[in-house]
């Protein structure tokens, strides 16, 4: 039943109102002071306690019907009013609007016609019942929003309150801490995240296209994914929702890295990209040959990765780390008892990588026995158990490397052919550092790079200098090399750029990468160059001058260098 409140000085009027509204309970007033008693002492928590107002525009005392309207309008909550009724005999165009600006819904005419008035409040019911309906939809919606809240919690989802400028105005504890206590409220959210110009326009392009989830990088090795709703329950507001996600880039990151390692612009490093595209494609066994440090493990996964078998599971071995005596036990397996500290069945690495990848590293150092029972493992696809003597089939797709030349070895009886052809489907040959030189840059910025993502270091840059020395080093251990000088580089840089000074001395033993970089049309500047490279060495920067050490001295008083 719907609460209706009558203000109205007449008797007739207010008899006609209870003659008419059956099925309403009706409260009636002849004055706007009592009503008004009667509304501050029923009211709770801002909510009216009648859903329907009928008034008078004019009445005794110092309020008239729409001021009274207003008042209501102003004591209650938002979207918790009642539907306001004025009746007056006034019906210009003029005392509508007022009314209407005043906070009033509706008007009914004096003197009041039955059916026009059983209109007026079939409307108004219907009104009403939809705010009634909107209410508990609202409330519901809070109850949801609240539990969602608590289920962001504990899932430690931070939230953001944003106008719609993207200034921050409200975070949770959570938000806080997932960004290290960077977000300010009243700022705007790019500035207020610690993070490169780059990621604050991005997040600025972001407002264009906000229902879209956004990764952003602050703090150097952080990550957070950046999610934006409208709120439910301030419409002119956005809901964000932030979670860390750092694991996440830090493995995607690193499965990345397969695919870095061949992004090079050299013919080698095109030939061998255009070589795993298509050789992952299908499911042949493959040879991969190259010096040590060129990257075989890495072109093996990069292939895993790129083929159908992707989604299974990739394994390597070293078989040069193989005994005689338990390489059969750890490629094909063993049942329990079959031998001295056999105490459970053990699957091999043939077994475990079922429906995936093995990757046999250095397979030119096995055994002639263990090359036999290779060829049988690949040829007929089963494996036999140490101790069994029931064969298992297994679906396992293999690659091989080795930094030998397996047609050498045949030749030369060390490796079997037969093998060799098995093994050799497809055949992939990577070629050395020193021939994909101008691919030294790349792989610097990526290692660099990858340095300071896993040791949460500054960023650092090399010197022109100190590249010409590491384009001019010969690499006899290839990528790996490079690895481990830059990575041996970028901790001795302590103010982020390094310099020759911070390459290891075992570079500087080729003196046609010394020369290369001390020359210079200036005489001067190629003196003071040849100093930088010998470390301040007199002796060294003459003999990489060429000069006797009275000509250097000479030199360096002539260019005022000391």
């Amino acid at each position: 039943m719907l609460n209706i409140l009558i203000i109205d000085d007449d008797p007739d009027i207010l008899n006609f109102y209870k003659t008419h509204l059956d099925g309403f309970h009706a409260d009636m007033f002849s004055d706007i002071e009592s009503a008004k008693s009667a509304f501050k002492d029923s009211t709770k928590d801002g909510v009216f306690p009648y859903d329907i107002v009928i008034i008078d525009w004019l009445l005794p005392g110092n309020m008239t019907g729409v001021q009274f309207a207003s008042w209501i309008r102003a004591e209650c909550a938002d979207g918790k009013y009642p539907f306001i009724l004025m009746s007056t005999v006034q019906s210009s165009i003029d005392h509508v609007q007022e009314a209407l600006a005043e906070g009033c819904d509706d008007y009914i005419r004096k003197p009041i016609d039955e059916k026009n008035f059983k209109i007026r409040i079939a409307v108004a019911k219907q009104q009403v019942t939809h705010r009634i309906m909107r209410r508990k939809a609202e409330l519901s919606l809070k109850e949801l929003h609240k539990h969602m809240r608590s289920v962001l919690d504990s899932f430690h989802i931070g939230t953001v309150l944003l106008d719609r400028e993207l200034n921050v105005i409200y975070y949770n504890e959570i938000a806080a801490n997932i960004a290290h206590g960077s977000i300010v409220i009243g700022r705007k959210l790019s500035d207020t995240l610690d993070t490169s110009d780059h990621y604050r326009n991005l997040i600025r392009e972001w407002r264009r296209n906000h229902k879209a989830p956004l990764a952003v990088q602050i703090a150097s090795d952080y990550w957070l994914e950046l999610e934006v709703y409208d709120s439910y329950e301030e419409p002119d507001k956005y809901l964000l929702y932030m979670r860390d996600i750092t694991e996440v880039m830090r493995i995607r990151n690193a499965k990345a890295s397969s695919s870095s390692m061949y992004r090079g612009d050299s013919l080698a490093a095109v030939r061998i990209r255009q070589q795993i595209e298509t050789i992952a494609a299908g499911d042949w066994n493959v040879l991969i040959e190259g010096e040590t440090g060129t990257g075989k493990e890495v072109a093996a996964r990069l292939l895993h990765d790129c083929s159908p078998r992707s989604d299974k599971v990739f394994l390597a071995v070293n078989c040069a780390g193989l005994t005689e005596t338990l390489a059969s036990s750890v490629l094909f397996g063993h049942k329990k008892g079959s031998f001295t500290g056999a105490v459970n069945d053990h699957k091999g690495y043939f077994e475990s990588a079922a429906g995936g990848t093995l990757f046999l590293d250095e397979i030119g150092d096995i055994s002639p026995s263990l090359q036999v029972m290779l060829l049988r493992a690949i040829e007929l696809k089963e494996i036999t158990r140490v101790g069994d003597t029931l064969p298992r089939a297994v679906d396992v797709r293999v690659l091989a490397a080795t930094n030998k030349s397996l047609a050498n070895e045949i030749r030369n009886g060390a490796f079997r052919a037969d093998l060799y052809y098995r093994l050799n489907s497809a055949y992939i040959k990577l070629a050395p550092l020193r021939e994909r030189k101008e691919d030294i840059p790349m792989f610097t910025r990526y290692f660099l790079d990858n340095h300071r993502l896993q040791y949460s270091s500054g960023h650092c840059k090399i010197s022109n200098d100190a590249m010409k020395i590491l384009m001019n080093y010969s690499w006899p251990g290839n990528i790996r090399e490079l690895k481990s000088v830059i990575q041996f580089a970028a901790v001795q840089a302590t103010d982020g750029l390094i310099t020759p000074n911070e390459l290891p001395q075992s570079l500087f033993n080729a003196d046609e990468a010394k020369i290369s970089i001390i020359q210079d049309p200036d005489e001067a500047q190629t003196i003071a160059n040849a100093i930088k490279i010998a470390r301040g060495n007199l002796s060294e920067a003459a003999r990489l001058l060429d000069f006797s050490r009275a000509t250097l001295y000479r030199k360096l008083k002539k260019y005022k260098l000391q």
